[in-house]
C-alpha cells in the first residue's frame, strides 16, 4: 500500500489510541500529538472526534477489500465466486482460510480495529451494532449466500446453508479469540484450523466431489 497521507495518518493514529485508551479516553489533543500536528490542523481534515471514528469504519472497508485482493481471495458476483470455491481443492481452501485467519491474527490494523470495537461496544449501542456487523452478521450472511450457491452446484450436501455457515465460521471465530495476542502459537493455531477445514470438508462434501 502507498505511504499514508496526513488524513490517513490521523485515522491510523486514532485507531491505535482508540484500541488502547478507548474512544472516551482519547482526546483530540492526544490525536494531534500522535500524528505530530496541531489541533487546528487536525480540524482541517475532520470536524470532530466522532467524524474521525466514523471515517475509521469507512477506511476499514477499503482496507479489507485491498487485503482481499492482495491475497487473491475470489471476489465479484456470488455465482462466479461460488463456482471458483467449488472447484478448489482441499489444500486451496485451507490456503485461503489460513490467509484470512492470519490477516485477523497478525495484521496490526486489523487487530487494533477489532480491539477498538470490542472495547467500545459495551458503552455505545451503535458501536455494538458495528461490532456485530463486521465480525459476525456480515460474514455469516455472506457465507450463507455463498454456501447456498455451492450446495446448488453440488459442492456440499443438501442442508441448511445458514447452519453450514455457522458450522464453518464459529470454530474459526473461537480459534481467533482463543489465540488472541499469542503470536508465538501461530503454528499451533494453524494446525487446528487445518484440521477444522478437513473435518468440515469430510462432513459436508457433496457426492462426486
Amino acid at each position: 500500500m502507498s505511504k499514508p497521507n496526513t488524513k490517513e495518518k490521523i485515522l491510523l493514529s486514532a485507531l491505535e489510541l482508540f484500541s488502547t485508551k478507548g474512544y472516551e479516553g482519547t482526546s483530540v489533543r492526544d490525536l494531534a500529538r500522535a500524528v505530530g500536528i496541531r489541533e487546528s490542523s487536525l480540524y482541517k481534515h475532520f470536524k470532530n472526534k466522532q467524524a474521525i471514528f466514523d471515517a475509521i469504519l469507512e477506511y476499514m472497508e477499503s482496507y479489507h477489500n485491498e487485503k482481499m485482493k492482495e491475497m487473491a481471495i475470489p471476489l465479484g458476483e456470488i455465482e462466479e465466486v461460488a463456482g471458483e470455491y467449488s472447484a478448489f481443492s482441499l489444500d486451496h481452501l485451507y490456503q485461503i482460510s489460513s490467509a484470512l485467519f492470519l490477516m485477523s491474527f497478525k495484521d496490526k490494523v486489523e487487530i487494533q480495529f477489532r480491539r477498538m470495537l470490542t472495547i467500545e461496544q459495551f458503552s455505545n449501542p451503535e458501536i455494538k451494532k458495528s461490532y456485530k456487523k463486521y465480525f459476525i452478521s456480515d460474514i455469516l450472511n455472506y457465507q450463507t449466500t455463498l454456501f447456498s450457491k455451492m450446495i446448488q452446484q453440488g459442492r456440499f450436501i443438501d442442508c441448511d446453508p445458514k447452519v453450514l455457515a455457522l458450522q464453518f465460521y464459529s470454530p474459526i471465530y473461537t480459534l481467533l479469540a482463543l489465540y488472541e495476542g499469542q503470536l508465538d502459537k501461530e503454528e499451533e493455531a494453524l494446525s487446528i484450523l487445518k484440521e477444522h477445514i478437513s473435518q468440515f470438508e469430510k462432513s459436508y462434501r457433496g457426492e462426486g466431489k
